[in-house]
Formats: C-alpha cells, sequence, structure tokens
C-alpha cells in the first residue's frame, strides 16, 4: 500500500495511514473528491475477506472514517441512529420487542424479518453497551455494512478527536466488529432464504429477494432526488436571487 503523496504534511492522516496498511496489507488506495473534499478508499483483506476503509479529508485534516463490509448481493437496508435525534423517512421502522433497546435506538430498514433476527440479544447488548453516542452512523450503503467513525466528536466509544492517533490493534478491533455484524445480517438473510425456498418454492423466494433489491434501488433514487432538491432550495436558488437582485439594483443605478 503506498500512501498517496496528495495527503499532505497532516502527521495524524498519515499515521492513520500507516495503522490501515498494518492491518489491511497491501492494496489499492482510490482518491476521489466530493463537495471540495478528498476522500480515499484504502482496499484490503482480513483473514482473506475484503474490506475497506474510507478516509475523508477536508484541507488535508482528516474529518471523517468509514469502515466497510460488502455484503456480497445481499439486498438489505439498515440504519441504526438514536430514537430522540432522528426521524427516517421512506424506510420501515423495525422494533425487537426489547424495550430497553426500542427505547434507545431507532432501527429502519427491510427485510424487517432479518433485521429482527440479526438483531438478537448479543447485537442488542453490545449496542446499548458501546454504542451510546449522538451519532452512530451504522448503516447499510451501496451493498455493505458500515461503521463511521465522527472523528471530531471528543465525547463516546467511536469518536476519534482530531489529532489523536487510531493505533493498528483499534483499526483492527474496529473492522473485527464490523465483520462480526455483517456476518449476522448475512447468515440471518441466507437463514430466511433457505427457509422461504423450502417452504415456497425457489421462484418464491426468488421473486422475494428480487423485491427487495427493487425497493433499495427505489429508496437510493428518492436520496439522490432529495439531495438535488437540497441543492436546489438552499444553493441554486439563494445564488439566482442574489444575482436577480444584484442585476436590479445595477439596472437602477444606471437607469438614473
Amino acid at each position: 500500500m503506498k500512501l498517496p503523496n496528495l495527503l499532505g504534511p497532516n502527521a495524524s492522516v498519515r499515521a492513520l495511514f500507516d495503522s490501515l496498511q498494518a492491518v489491511l496489507g497491501p492494496g489499492e488506495i482510490e482518491r476521489d473528491v466530493l463537495n471540495g473534499s478528498a476522500f480515499y478508499k484504502v482496499h484490503g483483506h482480513i483473514a482473506g475477506r475484503p474490506v475497506r476503509a474510507t478516509v475523508l479529508t477536508d484541507g488535508g485534516i482528516l474529518s471523517a472514517l468509514v469502515f466497510v463490509a460488502p455484503l456480497e448481493g445481499r439486498p438489505i437496508t439498515w440504519m441504526v441512529n438514536h430514537r430522540r435525534n432522528t426521524t427516517i423517512l421512506g424506510v420501515p421502522e423495525v422494533r425487537t420487542g426489547d424495550p430497553d433497546f426500542d427505547a434507545v435506538f431507532l432501527v429502519n430498514g427491510f427485510p424487517s424479518e432479518v433485521l429482527t433476527d440479526a438483531l438478537d440479544d448479543r447485537t442488542r447488548r453490545w449496542l446499548l453497551d458501546g454504542f451510546r453516542v449522538e451519532d452512530p452512523r451504522l448503516e447499510t450503503a451501496k451493498d455493505a455494512l458500515t461503521i463511521s467513525v465522527p472523528v471530531r466528536t471528543m465525547q463516546g466509544l467511536w469518536a476519534l478527536p482530531s489529532g489523536r492517533v487510531m493505533p493498528p490493534e483499534e483499526v483492527a478491533q474496529r473492522f473485527d466488529t464490523l465483520l462480526d455484524l455483517r456476518d449476522r445480517l448475512a447468515a440471518s438473510f441466507d437463514r430466511h432464504v433457505e427457509r422461504m425456498t423450502s417452504e415456497q418454492g425457489a421462484e418464491a423466494s426468488k421473486r422475494w429477494v428480487q423485491g427487495h433489491r427493487r425497493a433499495m434501488t427505489e429508496r437510493d433514487t428518492r436520496r439522490q432526488r432529495l439531495r438535488w432538491l437540497l441543492v436546489f432550495v438552499f444553493i441554486v436558488l439563494p445564488l439566482a436571487f442574489s444575482f436577480a437582485f444584484a442585476a436590479v439594483v445595477i439596472i437602477t443605478m444606471h437607469s438614473k
């Protein structure tokens, strides 16, 4: 794994890449730019399994870190947020029946039966004991399970205060946790497909999987449209009004 020269001199960013290299071994690094911020996709393997880390930088300073494990084609949508902070539109809520857990976390996604099965007592206890931060950012995105680390948040288990170096042991622990959760979701999904195939036939299970894949595509399309709408409302329209106002002022001054 070769560190890109474009990282700049920031010591904490380079130290993070050193930790990722120690855990993931040799792998490809992709670089892209999003809204003026550079992000890097660092690919590698753990115990022969493909994973990656996405490192987002802003002005050469580390601003976000996302651990990613592919779901290998399983159409699962899963978002875990603190109930008091979040409202998810267009994605059904999943309740576990555990009053302690349901009072703290808002779980949205589908297939609901897969998520309920995966959220067993061990997973719920882990989330309750170790995931009490304002914005946990545990979700599926683009056919993968992700855990986001809010780098500039100074409190909570998953926070990485700006300037602190994340050692290889911590990187490995987070990937282990991610893969454990990913395996729980995958196993739950596969069990449901096998059960449906045995009870209703292969065609029924195939239609079930395809239906959830379409639902994922529709959700992603809605989210993309919402992003463009927000850009139009909060950026394009204000700029248009500003230019129109300036033009009116200039025309008025010249007409006098």
